[in-house]
Formats: C-alpha cells, structure tokens, sequence
C-alpha cells in the first residue's frame, strides 16, 4: 500500500495505491460476479437510476449512467461480504486516516467518523456521473478494473479544481465530501468495465 497526500488551495485528498491485497482482490472480485447477476435485475436498475436524478424540476437529468447497488442493503451484517469487511482498513488503518488528517486540518475529523454505507458501481461503454456532491461528511472511492487495456476515459475529476486522475486498478482517493466530483465517459470494448466502491461516511452516530 502507498499513500500520497496531495493539497489543494481549499482541500486536501488522499490517494491510496494497492489499497487491497492479493487475496483480498481474489475476494473481492468472486463477489463482484454475484453483484452484477443482481445489478441486471431491471427493478434494481431503475431503482438505482431514480436516486440518481437531479433535484432540478424543470430540467431533470440523471447524473450516473451506470447501475450499481447500495451494498449494506443487501448484506444482513458485513462479514457476508467481501467488500464490506476489506473496505473496513479505510477507517481503521492508521498509517490512512494519519496522512488523511495532514492534507488539511478539516480532514483531522476523519478520525471522528461514526457510520457510512457503501455503493458498488458499475460503467460500461459511454457511461459516465456528472459532477456532484455527496450527502456524508467523507467520500472514498476505490476503483477497480476489468480489462484496462481496451478502455479510454473514464477519469475520476474534481471538476470545479481541473483535477483529472486517470482510472488505476485496486486505487482509492479518499476526500471531503462537498467537494464537486465526476466520473468522464467511458470508451471500451469487449469485456471490459470500471467497477468503483463508493463510501460515504458521517461524523454523527
């Protein structure tokens, strides 16, 4: 595992290489087969395609393509899941929520989270999330990747800071959760997808 900081003139974020271990992914990417089996189910589509619309009335758009699940919906208690255990290292490890607290002093309260959910998602072909803020305190996204080679875009950006990082497999950037972010249109081919694993995390209990 590697972990920069990196500092804006506002926020700070975090970038986490090699988040999961070998055996870990093994794991990992077992239970994303059973995920996508749910994911298909047209009901579940568009239920994940409904919370993803805009607020806006008057012009109603829908600001994630893709389709994915809220994970601890589905899981009765997280050691049924994969993810749900692996991804716990994001709030636990130290040497993580450290480097985290010293990319800006607000990130010190990381330190202080008490509950988060997660959201497994995944992009295919010309999907794409338009810029958006997230209803938590904490944002982490871990990006995995399935035949990386035959894919284009797909970047993760801050969009109001021109900040564009590229997608990386098992990578995670964990940041404030007001800050604008997206996800660009994915170009691929064959059997090719970016998968992301989404937490969100709140101070409060």
């Amino acid at each position: 595992m590697k972990l920069i900081p990196q500092r804006t003139a506002d926020f700070g974020y975090l970038e986490i290489f090699n988040l999961y271990s070998k055996k870990e992914l093994e794991e990992i990417w077992c239970e994303i087969s059973h995920l996508l089996y749910i994911s298909d189910i047209p009901s579940v589509k568009t239920e994940r395609q409904d919370s993803s619309a805009t607020t806006d009335e008057k012009n109603p758009k829908i600001k994630y393509s893709g389709d994915g699940l809220h994970l601890d919906g589905i899981y009765h208690r997280r050691e049924y899941s994969a993810i749900l255990k692996c991804n716990r290292k994001i709030f636990t490890n130290k040497n993580i929520t450290k480097a985290f607290g010293k990319t800006n002093p607000a990130n010190m309260h990381y330190e202080n989270v008490r509950s988060d959910f997660t959201v497994f998602n995944r992009y295919r072909n010309s999907q794409e999330y338009l810029p958006h803020t997230d209803q938590s305190s904490f944002t982490s996204i871990t990006i995995l990747l399935q035949s990386p080679e035959k894919m284009e875009g797909g970047d993760l950006v801050f969009s109001d800071y021109n900040i564009i990082i590229p997608p990386k497999n098992n990578y995670c950037v964990l940041f404030p959760s007001w800050v604008n972010h997206g996800v660009t249109p994915l170009s691929c081919s064959g059997d090719a997808m970016r998968y992301s694993i989404a937490n969100l995390s709140h101070m409060r209990a």
